[in-house]
This record gives structure tokens, C-alpha cells and sequence, in this order.
């Protein structure tokens, strides 16, 4: 499918869920420059064709459709967000707040954070995938000492794609260092956590100095999901609880986990790497059940 056409079907998204409310807005970056846009500088559209304008801008009551590259220099808050096939959002120390919901498409989107920037989602993550696209990219979302949260559901859904189990694409979370993403409840389309597929849904972990990334989970199956955890030297000994899950709502049988890029095959094993000896264990915490990474 060409750019146009994933701007087209994203921005009749945003005309849907912008009709809820008679003073609410979908708004649009349709002309987006090859090195991208800036949130405070953009020119919005009302509607596909439609001219932009510097003078609209998004506010709590809107819908917002990103095309390209959006890099995110103020704080803002918006009622919902999507981000189409070929498109990114990124910040450097700011923060987004999403009222409502935020929609992503699996045809190479993604989200990209860093230096305490944060993006709040006040109600579910949902993904989707045109079963006429051709370009099988998945989606990312890369946080360096940032943040995210999803209050309500985290549904990661291939929708009616038409896609094989043989391509190797998915979801990622790339965390590094002080960065915490966190989620409601937690639903993964079986394609992405079936062990005979190269799809895949992937948490991936890597320290930044002392610093390493957290996950909190409030309800969820986690079978079939790939934990990759990544420690260089720098790491200093000690415990790091990097999932966090509500013990009677969170199912952990199952779960794949790769140090290093070996898989750990048995919880509680010693495996060197880094000259350290690692270890992953899971413990009971009140009413949480944690995973935790042991160095030593």
C-alpha cells in the first residue's frame, strides 16, 4: 500500500472517532517534509485535501493522525492519537498525555522516547493491520530513561491481515536504562506468541550503567512472550525486578527469556556472561509476582 493510501484509511479513522463529539476535532499532518515535523510548528488539516493551517492546533478535545516523522518539542495533551503505517512519534524530555485511546498500525510505526519524555495513555493501546498492506515491518516502541503507560487494555491484534507465520515481524519494546512501561490489562494476538511462528511479541531489557528498565503488568498471559535481556559490564551486582505483575491475574508459564542472546531455559539457573555469573528468579511481592534479574 503507498503512503497515500495509509493516510487515507488512517485519516477516516480519526473522521470516526472525532464524530463522538460536535466540538471535537480529527486533525491531520498531510504534508509532511522528508525530515518530518515539528508538533509546535506543524500545519494541521481539518480533512484530507483540506489546507493546512499554523493556526489549528490540538488540543485536549482532539483526535490527532500522524504522517511521517513527529517530533514532540512542547508538552501536550490530545483526546486520542494514531499512528499510521510509515509513521513515528518521538520526543526528547516531553510528555504526552492521551485522554482516550491510541491506535498504531503494524505496517512500520513506532514511538520513540527518551531523557524523561513520557506518553500516558488514558485508555486502551490498540494496533491494526490492513490486510492489503504489503509492508510487513511491525511496530517499535524505544525508550531511553522514559516512559509509558496504558490505563486500560494493551490489545495487540494482527486484525484480519493476511499475513504468514514465516515473516519475521512484530511488536517490540526496546527499554534501556531508568525506563518504565507499564499496562492494564494485557491481550497478544496468538499469531505473535505461537511457538512455530517468526512473528513475534517481544520486551526487551538493557541496562544503562547502574540503571536498568521495568515492566508492570496488571492482568495478562504472558506464554509465548520474548523477554531478551541485555547486561554489559556496567551493571553492578545486585537485584533488579524487571516485571512487575499482579500475582493472581498474570500467567508467566511459558514465558521465553534469552540472556545475552542465549536462552534461559530454567528459572533459578547460572548462566556467566559479562564475567558475571546471571540468574533470573520469580518471587512473590504482596500481591504481585516479580521477576527479578540477580547479578552477581
Amino acid at each position: 500500500m503507498d503512503r497515500m493510501k495509509v493516510l487515507e484509511y488512517a485519516f477516516l479513522a480519526c473522521c470516526v472517532f472525532a464524530a463522538s463529539d460536535i466540538f471535537a476535532y480529527g486533525l491531520i499532518v498531510e504534508k509532511v517534509p522528508p525530515e518530518g515535523s515539528v508538533w509546535s510548528k506543524t500545519k494541521w488539516s481539518l480533512s484530507m485535501g483540506s489546507e493546512p493551517s499554523d493556526k489549528i492546533k490540538p488540543s485536549l478535545s482532539d483526535g490527532v493522525c500522524l504522517g511521517g516523522l513527529m517530533k514532540l518539542d512542547v508538552d501536550a495533551e490530545i483526546d486520542r492519537l494514531m499512528i499510521p503505517g510509515r509513521a513515528r512519534l518521538s520526543s526528547d524530555g516531553h510528555k504526552l498525555k492521551v485522554a482516550n485511546n491510541l491506535n498504531m498500525n503494524f505496517s512500520d510505526s513506532g514511538i520513540s522516547l527518551k531523557n524523561g519524555a513520557a506518553l500516558e495513555i488514558g485508555g486502551m493501546f490498540e494496533t491494526h493491520m490492513d490486510f492489503r498492506s504489503k509492508v510487513f515491518n511491525g511496530i517499535s516502541i524505544d525508550l531511553e530513561d522514559s516512559f509509558f503507560s496504558v490505563a486500560s487494555v494493551l490489545s495487540i491484534s494482527l486484525g484480519n491481515a493476511n499475513i504468514s507465520k514465516d515473516v519475521k515481524m512484530g511488536f517490540s519494546a526496546n527499554l534501556c536504562g531508568a525506563s518504565s512501561f507499564g499496562m492494564g490489562d494485557f491481550v497478544v494476538d496468538p499469531y505473535l506468541t505461537d511457538e512455530k511462528s517468526n512473528l513475534f511479541f517481544a520486551l526487551n531489557f538493557k541496562n544503562k550503567a547502574n540503571k536498568f528498565p521495568v515492566v508492570s503488568i496488571n492482568a495478562g498471559d504472558l506464554r509465548g512472550v520474548h523477554i531478551n535481556l541485555n547486561v554489559d559490564e556496567k551493571l553492578p551486582r545486585g537485584k533488579y525486578v524487571f516485571v512487575s505483575a499482579v500475582a493472581k491475574k498474570t500467567d508467566f508459564d511459558g514465558i521465553r527469556i534469552s540472556i545475552n542472546g542465549q536462552e534461559y531455559k530454567k528459572l533459578g539457573t547460572k548462566v556467566k556472561t559479562s564475567g558475571r555469573n546471571l540468574s533470573v528468579e520469580k518471587r512473590k511481592n504482596g500481591k504481585n509476582t516479580d521477576l527479578i534479574l540477580i547479578v552477581g
